[in-house]
């Protein structure tokens, strides 16, 4: 959220932040370790895990959504399922 800064420490490069939260040319849906969605209102990157658990973040509202559990299907599976 921070491009790899906390509390006035670099923690992660924010190369590496910038390319992470970049969609890849192959596949705009993904970016280079997590999922993007540009194509909705408010813009989100996304880690989506196993059976169904992600977080979520939303930099415009300064916000994390951090979601444990069973699995749920997201629009994001119909995206992914194009490039299986």
């Amino acid at each position: 959220m921070q491009n790899g800064r906390w509390k006035d420490q670099q923690l992660i490069s924010e190369d590496y932040c910038r390319r992470m939260l970049t969609p890849t040319s192959e596949n705009d849906a993904f970016c280079f370790t997590i999922w993007a969605d540009d194509e909705s209102e408010i813009r989100c990157r996304f880690f989506y895990g196993f059976l169904g658990q992600f977080i979520i973040m939303i930099p415009e509202r300064n916000m994390v959504i951090v979601k444990t559990g069973f699995y749920n299907r997201l629009d994001v599976d119909k995206k992914r399922d194009r490039f299986r």
